[in-house]
């Protein structure tokens, strides 16, 4: 990755991206490479055309979200940053670069197999074993 010297101070921010073909994404700035020309994004939504297309086929948004999506530079109409959440760095001659570290993954949205919240591990499950009646 090549740190320009305002694009590093924009990596983490949430981004507004809008191609040629007239589709908006938004998504976390993870990355802008000069040599590639290339810009890539995290946890990345699209928002289809909004009606952006005077005439011709829309597309819809949709709900998926997709971990990283690489955006080719010269396919890129327009970028907006929507929320800067980036921490600068300190003026520091001894930073060469730097690269934060990636978001953290989400929480599982369900314990593990055997696992119950507030119980010690290994603790026997919060409700008694079901008995089998017999008559």
């Amino acid at each position: 990755m090549a740190d320009g010297g305002d694009t590093s101070s924009m990596i983490g921010s949430l981004i507004s991206l809008i191609s040629k073909s007239q589709i908006r994404y938004e998504g976390v700035l993870v990355q802008i490479s000069i040599e590639t020309s290339a810009i890539t994004l995290s946890n990345v939504r699209s928002f289809g055309t909004e009606s952006r297309r005077p005439s011709g086929q829309q597309v819809p948004p949709s709900d998926q979200v997709y971990e990283y999506i690489v955006f080719k530079g010269d396919d890129i109409q327009e970028l907006t940053v929507l929320e800067n959440k980036a921490a600068p760095l300190p003026s520091d001659p001894a930073i060469l670069s730097a690269q934060p570290a990636p978001p953290a993954p989400p929480p599982p949205l369900f314990p593990p197999p055997g696992a119950f919240p507030g119980a010690p591990p290994g603790a026997p499950p919060p409700f008694p074993p079901a008995r089998v009646m017999h008559s």
